[in-house]
């Protein structure tokens, strides 16, 4: 049904008022209709209070029946109206069943039908990046609805992103990633994830409202009650209600997470700026709201955020990603039910806080290296900004007497940031140049590493940079001759403490393919010298021989001229006859 269709029941109750009241009016107003002829003037009749009454009933009664009657046209046409939108998922269609509910008003559905076609509009006609992240914005809605995900009690939060989306991508270019963007005293904080454009930020905004109702607390004479109230209530209007739980939902994917999933980091913190709100502006009502959004600590998730742990329960940050456990996330939640506990004397929260911290006590000794922190259970080293948030959590503890372990917990992380990383480094024995060579490097947290290996001269033969996680890891390298060489490592972890150190000397023999060469000119010498050798004992063979014959033929010629000589001897001495 158009919008020119829709009844107007104000409009419709003027009318027939009209047309039922004033034939009664003018009856008791005009003079009856046997002196109209008469020439002589008529003195006017005052009404009198009885009939004035009579009208009054008359009138109240027509009322109520006419209001009555618009009722049920109402009823009957939105009635007929949802009938008609029922199996539709579209964004057009929850935003018309809310105010067909009632969950909107007329004012409030106007402006959110304007703000889709405004998202639209833009989404068709912006290029680039702004266009590519206002269509992913615009599609995160449509999908949500077509998925069943976007119900009416999720209109509001949903629109306001994408309505805030639309204000951005028009005007302006892309933030730094992960900026945190409000407008002027709003608390309603969003943030750029590329890929989802402008994310509403649940944490962020109930972040800046505890941390304000903190201020509060520590100096009363100075608060912005007013400020304070008018957050908290802006803030409240993002939450739903399911199963008698106030949720404060997300509706983007995020770390394996799909939406719509609820933090135990965000249920915390609002709950830490509800309860401090309730005690500042003695307000019981706040305190009820925030008991309302601590039932989401008894559920499991992905319904609520508690799982079970070693020790207890453990709180998660993302319901619909269970298995992934942060200790920060985990951490802030304990605070915020041990703050509900104390200011706003809640035993249940105090039961869910002792559950949850019996596993925090577990989470804390596998999360401790000795050198830095997790950032989830059986994970990777956390960054410095998240490693500084735990030690922050872990103050938040130590600070409300959870325990002596959050107190010597704080100073050993803080101690860690200060803390050089240690370095150990082995390499390979008497490697051979130009052949595959090994130094290992073992780090005691995340570190920026510098490996440098230089020969006797002093030149660079390997330089490598990279960032390491806590453990061994190993670098190739190959020498380009044989030599000594020295190998250096340093690693500065973050937030640039002094830096470890580490050094090691290596001996390189000779290549293989020059200890190749070697045996080959080896043989090679080997074969002449045994050449040189067959050719000395030939040549002293044929020397020999030679001399042989020379003896032979000396003898023969020897002997041929003893036999001459013996023949001419005997001729000689016959005597004559």
């Amino acid at each position: 049904m158009s919008r020119s269709r829709l009844p107007n029941p104000r409009a419709r109750l003027a009318a027939i008022a009209a047309t039922l009241l004033l034939p009664a009016l003018t009856a008791a107003a005009l003079p009856a209709a046997t002196h109209a002829a008469e020439p002589t003037p008529v003195p006017t009749v005052p009404v009198s209070l009885p009939l004035l009454v009579g009208l009054t009933d008359v009138t109240r009664a027509g009322t109520e029946r006419i209001d009555r009657g618009a009722r049920q046209v109402d009823r009957r046409f939105r009635r007929r109206a949802l009938r008609a939108l029922r199996g539709s998922k579209s964004v057009d269609a929850v935003i018309r069943r809310a105010w067909l509910t009632r969950v909107t008003d007329r004012a409030t559905y106007q402006a959110q039908r304007r703000a889709l076609s405004r998202a639209r509009r833009a989404a068709a006609t912006l290029t680039g990046v702004r266009g590519y992240e206002q269509r992913n914005a615009l599609r995160i809605v449509e999908n949500l609805a077509a998925g069943g995900i976007l119900t009416t009690d999720r209109l509001y939060p949903v629109i306001l992103t994408l309505s805030r989306n639309t204000d951005w991508w028009t005007r302006r270019n892309p933030p730094r990633v992960g900026r945190s963007l409000v407008r002027g005293a709003d608390p309603v904080t969003l943030r750029y994830a590329p890929g989802r454009g402008l994310i509403l930020h649940q944490l962020g905004s109930w972040g800046r409202v505890s941390s304000l109702a903190g201020e509060c607390l520590r100096d009363r004479a100075h608060c912005p009650r007013r400020r304070l109230r008018t957050a908290v209530n802006r803030l409240l209007a993002l939450g739903v209600r399911r199963d008698g739980v106030l949720r404060f939902e997300s509706y983007f994917s995020w770390s394996g997470a799909h939406a719509p999933w609820i933090s135990a980091m965000t249920q915390g913190t609002a709950i830490q700026a509800l309860v401090r709100t309730s005690v500042i502006l003695h307000s019981p009502k706040d305190a009820k709201y925030a008991r309302a959004a601590l039932g989401a600590f008894a559920r499991p998730a992905p319904v609520g955020v508690a799982v079970r742990a070693p020790g207890g329960r453990h709180y998660v940050m993302y319901s619909s990603a269970p298995s992934l456990r942060i200790l920060n996330g985990h951490l802030r939640a304990l605070t915020g039910l041990r703050d509900l506990a104390s200011l706003g004397e809640s035993g249940r929260a105090l039961e869910l806080y002792r559950r949850g911290e019996r596993a925090a006590r577990v989470e804390l000794r596998k999360a401790d290296t000795g050198a830095w922190s997790r950032y989830s259970d059986g994970g990777k080293e956390a960054s410095l900004a998240y490693h500084r948030l735990v030690t922050s959590f872990l103050k938040d503890l130590c600070d409300r007497e959870a325990g002596r372990r959050y107190c010597t917990a704080t100073k050993r992380f803080a101690r860690y940031v200060r803390e050089p990383t240690r370095v150990g480094l082995r390499v390979t024995k008497r490697p051979r140049a130009q052949a595959a060579a090994g130094v290992s490097v073992w780090v005691s947290k995340v570190s920026t590493v510098a490996v440098r290996i230089r020969d006797a001269s002093g030149r660079t033969v390997m330089s490598r940079d990279t960032t390491l996680t806590r453990g061994s890891h190993r670098f190739g390298w190959s020498a380009p001759r044989k030599g000594k060489y020295a190998v250096q490592v340093v690693a500065v972890g973050p937030g640039s403490p002094p830096p470890g150190r580490a050094t090691a000397a290596v001996k390189v023999r000779r290549s293989a393919a020059e200890v190749a060469r070697a045996r080959a000119r080896a043989k090679a010498k080997a074969r002449a010298k045994a050449k040189a050798k067959a050719r000395a004992k030939a040549e002293r063979e044929a020397k020999q021989r030679r001399a042989k014959a020379e003896a032979r033929k000396r003898a023969q010629k020897d002997a041929r001229a003893e036999a001459q000589r013996t023949g001419q001897s005997s001729r000689t001495a016959v005597p004559e006859g």
